[in-house]
């Protein structure tokens, strides 16, 4: 079978995998431009915007927002290790290009483990640089085998395995690690599991205080921040790009509720956008959970259902939701509950 037919039908199993990581790559592109960045280093010089940014709320989006739902159907539980604190996360690369890398990374450690293993990605700063690590207790790599680890199309005999794969993703990967002026390290025992290590440039964190002569405010200094929890992709890219276009807010996501949990005990948001069908535990529990957490119980949360019975509605305001938000979502009404709660008055850019 030619080359390009075997690659076909490699691709074909990842795809979703592919089609939602371009989705939380770039907001502004439709879904045919977003594939085609992901997939256009392979025959093409990699083009780098680098910019500053922080890693912190990137890799737990990442974690709780988009791969744990597709840990859980692999068996493997997705953790996130210590962390530093936000303001010690912030690199110098290219945002696209990052998550790219630990999209990649932290697929394999899913796909390459066995059911009731666990994945772990762990932020550190090490001198100049900040260490992200992704280390899995799955099937492992032979020594021999790790220095072919990054050539084009290795697979290192997995493709007579049932483990679906095309071998260019680690070698894309580390080539996008080393333009933006990173390292990309391995170690793996086979049996042990494998853990891959990325290093990028640490820069200061952006000087936040206004300007002199400028009146302070505290919007100027901390967008509102709004927590969407809710699994269906179409709705989560609906509500990114709705925010991306109100620049008094920004958005973190979580695809189940015990990483919507998780996210709101860590970095409690302003305000809290909750589906009831969730793929773990129900939006109600959630709801519950919040209310009866001290860190979290003070956060206002806005239901969003396409169930509209009045009963329910009536029972879930009584259970402490704010308001109840039914599907398809009133733009007005989501952006009233908004400006209620936000640093500053909410509207939409064209």
């Amino acid at each position: 079978m030619p080359r390009s037919s075997s690659l076909v039908q490699a691709l074909r199993p990842t795809l979703p995998i592919l089609i939602g990581a371009s989705l939380m790559l770039t907001l502004s592109m439709g879904l045919r431009q977003s594939f085609g960045i992901f997939m256009q280093p392979l025959t093409h010089d990699i083009g780098i915007s680098v910019t500053q940014f922080t890693l912190a709320l990137a890799v737990q989006n990442l974690a709780w927002g988009f791969l744990q739902p597709v840990a859980g159907a692999n068996q493997v539980s997705l953790r996130l290790g210590p962390r530093p604190p936000q303001r010690e996360c912030w690199v110098l690369a290219d945002h696209r290009r990052v998550k790219q890398v630990l999209i990649n990374l932290l697929s394999n450690a899913i796909k390459y483990n066995n059911p009731g293993g666990r994945a772990v990605i762990t932020v550190a700063r090490v001198v100049d640089e900040l260490s992200i690590t992704v280390s899995d207790n799955g099937i492992g790599i032979p020594a021999e085998d790790l220095p072919k680890l990054f050539s084009p199309f290795e697979r290192l005999g997995r493709q007579r395995t049932d483990i679906e794969g095309s071998g260019i993703g680690l070698a894309l990967t580390k080539r996008l690690v080393t333009v933006m002026g990173g390292g990309l390290d391995v170690t793996s025992a086979p049996g042990e599991g494998t853990t891959f290590s990325v290093t990028l440039p640490l820069t200061e964190p952006p000087d936040l205080e206004v300007a002199v002569g400028a009146r302070p405010t505290s919007a100027a200094a901390a967008p509102s921040r709004v927590l969407y929890i809710e699994d269906n992709p179409s709705n989560r890219d609906l509500l990114t790009n709705l925010m991306a276009r109100t620049p008094e807010w920004t958005i973190t996501l979580a695809a189940t509720g015990k990483g919507g949990l998780e996210l709101a005990r860590a970095h409690p948001p302003t305000v809290i956008l909750l589906d009831l069908h969730l793929p773990d535990i129900g939006g109600a529990t959630v709801l519950q959970l919040l209310k009866a957490t001290p860190a979290t119980a003070a956060i206002p949360v806005a239901i969003l259902s396409a169930d509209a019975q009045p009963s329910q509605i009536k029972r879930l305001l009584a259970a402490g939701a704010e308001r109840y938000l039914t599907k398809p979502l009133k733009i007005s009404d989501l952006l009233d509950f908004l400006g209620t709660h936000g640093n500053a008055a909410t509207d939409v850019r064209p």
